[in-house]
């Protein structure tokens, strides 16, 4: 079974953007992790069943409640307790964090054993590889040194277009086997 905790698409760490399940329904206000982790609540209370096709689900768990300082939540003993549950439950967790180094991002990776960093073959995301490498070097050093970064995963490639191409190479060329082979449309 999988859990996936997702990020919104504006990054924000705010739950503004919804996530839609299949039915059609919202999970916008939903219950979710900071209630387990701050209120006790039982993960199966708060989780979302999705059907992913093929008789398959996916369990989603929301963020929870906005205004509540998820980073500081991820470093408690809560949290720690949390994160030992899951792995018993659950075969594969997927923590989908906003595209910044902080602290929100920071704790998902001390709680995580592998890591993938989505860029988009353009200037701006690619620079930012070389601090993304320095902030899960950190999590390595200082708190998790299980953790595993599987590589850079291109997210968002047109391939017809010049730029891509150009970004593509140079980053193979640059991060070689820290690219994953296959690019994301």
């Amino acid at each position: 079974s999988r859990l996936l905790l997702p990020e919104p698409k504006d990054g924000s760490g705010r739950r503004g953007r919804r996530v839609r399940k299949r039915e059609g329904r919202s999970t916008q206000s939903r219950e979710g992790l900071t209630e387990i982790i701050a209120d006790n609540r039982e993960l199966s209370d708060v989780v979302t069943k999705v059907d992913v096709g093929g008789g398959r689900q996916l369990d989603l768990l929301s963020r929870g409640a906005a205004g509540t300082a998820a980073a500081d939540l991820l470093r408690s003993k809560s949290a720690e307790l949390f994160f030992s549950t899951v792995r018993r439950r659950y075969d594969i967790v997927i923590i989908d964090t906003p595209p910044n180094l902080q602290m929100l991002t920071y704790a998902a990776l001390v709680a995580a054993d592998y890591c993938v960093t989505p860029v988009s073959p353009e200037d701006f995301a690619s620079q930012g590889i070389r601090a993304v490498r320095q902030f899960v070097e950190l999590a390595q050093s200082n708190r998790n040194n299980s953790l595993r970064w599987l590589g850079i995963l291109l997210s968002m490639v047109q391939p017809r277009l010049g730029i891509h191409q150009v970004y593509e190479q140079m980053l193979r060329d640059t991060y070689s086997s820290l690219v994953l082979d296959t690019p994301i449309p």
